[in-house]
């Protein structure tokens, strides 16, 4: 049983600084990348917040759409 926790603690020990690592990477490479140019920085974040936007409202539109579909296709399996 002990060495299954160390194995775990280990584990959570890596995850967690990999993520770290990454987050701070990120981080710092976006506030270089504002520096370098902030016009295309802020005309990049404001299309890809638009078509983010955009993909779930046509996502939860199909959703609603089909929900009926999906509702009815047991009773079909049934008819069979």
């Amino acid at each position: 049983m002990m060495r299954v926790t160390q194995s775990t603690r280990q584990v959570v020990g890596v995850i967690v600084t990999s993520f770290v690592c990454d987050l701070s990477t990120l981080i710092s490479l976006s506030i270089d990348v504002i520096n370098q140019e902030q016009f295309g920085t802020i005309l990049s974040l404001v299309v890809g917040l638009i078509a983010l936007k955009s993909i779930r409202f046509f996502s939860k539109h199909l959703q609603s759409n089909m929900r009926p579909e999906l509702k009815s296709k047991p009773e079909i399996i049934k008819c069979l």
